[in-house]
């Protein structure tokens, strides 16, 4: 039998080592597998953040491209009211300062018309990039914007929109206001009728240059235009009713219906050609020109100077404008805009002629030169010379519903008022 000789010290540290540096190890690799999933967790959800965001903003885009104010009163009044099968209203609204559907218990809440009418949310696949929000959803709310005439009584045309995207969990809340406008360019031309919108001749014009400050709102040639619901015939027509503008008819007072000079505050139906000689100034000197309204079956004719103040011009017939003439059609309430003129055959400005407010013709407008702050909607719109001058001045008002108009769906859409946008939450 060996006897090994023992030695002392012979305790060890090496496992003791061992087992602890397994311990540390386990314990960093431990922390690193939960840092690690932190991050994952901190990026997914940022990634889902923006995902609901996006959804909230399409939801935004969306209601605006499908709420179309109704023909006639181009109101949202019958909307928000209930009386409008396509606009649901919401039963079980969501109020608070965060809620869909706004702090105002008095306001109905509108379901989008893309939305079921118990409104579910639109949810994947029923809505593009589905596939990239495949947990996602949005739904969105409309109703009236804080005005004096009643919850649900609407007279400027503009309704508050809220959407709320979601995505496993991490929600938007967006909101704006939206101004119902119709989508029409600057120069609207009939297309099958007009090669090209405006035509330009004998003049340097630039029509890239012409001053078309709102987006989407360069000349085109379009397929629907607008158009009088009742011809300018019917007793019926908007513009054969001078209750329609608060003033007084005084066709009866017209001695000549050849030759007018039209009072401030009148209304004027005449079934002859009309020459029109004089001013519609601030006559009873209140500091307000209160305006007129001529409306005739025949042909309209200003062959000398004259300065029209919150005047529209309308005619079965041709409408020519010579000489240095100022028409500036009148102050429409909310939500409309009054036209300066309508005729049913052709425009034909010449000379010195200034004109604010749009111009309809259901036949052509030809301009040579003439300065105009408005739309030109017409089946052909030639513009002459090189001093012709055609701007919105970046004022939506211009494209505002005319009253009396029929517009197509295609050609009704809503704008963002500046300012209105902003996130709930």
């Amino acid at each position: 039998m060996i006897s090994w000789p023992r030695f002392e010290n012979q305790g060890g540290f090496i496992l003791p080592l061992s087992v602890l540096l397994v311990v540390v190890l386990s314990i960093s690799g431990a922390g690193f597998m939960q840092h690690d999933y932190l991050e994952r967790r901190m990026a997914i959800n940022e990634v889902d953040n923006h995902g609901a965001f996006y959804l909230a903003n399409a939801g935004i885009e969306r209601a605006r491209e499908t709420f179309k104010v109704p023909d006639a009163t181009f109101t949202w009044t019958q909307v928000l009211q209930g009386s409008n099968p396509n606009y649901p209203i919401d039963q079980a609204p969501e109020y608070g300062p965060a809620g869909l559907c706004g702090s105002n218990v008095a306001k109905n809440c509108v379901i989008a018309p893309f939305q079921n009418a118990a409104g579910d949310p639109v949810v994947a696949p029923d809505f593009p990039f589905a596939e990239s929000f495949d947990d996602g959803q949005y739904e969105v709310r409309a109703f009236n914007d804080d005005e004096a005439s009643g919850a649900n009584f609407d007279t400027n045309g503009v309704l508050i929109f809220r959407a709320r995207g979601t995505v496993r969990g991490e929600e938007k809340l967006l909101e704006v206001k939206a101004q119902a406008v119709s989508g029409l360019g600057l120069i609207n031309c009939q297309s099958g009728v007009a090669t090209e919108c405006p035509e330009i001749k004998g003049g340097g014009i630039d029509v890239d240059e012409i001053a078309t400050y709102l987006d989407g709102r360069a000349p085109a040639l379009q397929e629907d235009l607008p158009y009088l619901l009742v011809p300018l015939t019917d007793p019926t027509n908007y513009y054969r009713n001078p209750a329609n503008f608060g003033l007084t008819d005084c066709s009866a007072s017209v001695a000549d219906p050849a030759s007018l000079d039209p009072e401030e505050g009148c209304f004027y139906y005449l079934e002859s050609d009309v020459t029109i000689t004089g001013d519609v100034g601030d006559e009873d000197g209140d500091g307000v020109a209160d305006g007129a309204v001529v409306v005739t079956t025949g042909d309209l004719e200003i062959p000398g100077n004259a300065v029209l103040n919150n005047t529209i011009l309308a005619a079965v017939g041709d409408i020519q404008l010579q000489g240095n003439i100022l028409l500036t059609a009148p102050p429409a309430p909310n939500p409309f805009t009054y036209p300066a003129i309508i005729s049913g055959g052709v425009v034909k400005g010449d000379n010195s002629v200034a004109i604010t407010g749009n111009v309809f013709s259901s036949s052509d407008i030809d301009m040579n030169p003439v300065q105009v702050n408005g739309l030109l909607i017409a089946e052909e719109v030639l513009l002459q010379g090189n001093s012709t001058a055609i701007s919105d001045e970046g004022n939506l008002d211009y494209y505002r519903f005319m009253p009396g108009f029929h517009y197509e769906n295609g050609s009704k859409t809503t704008v963002v008022m500046p300012g209105s946008w902003q996130e709930i939450e």
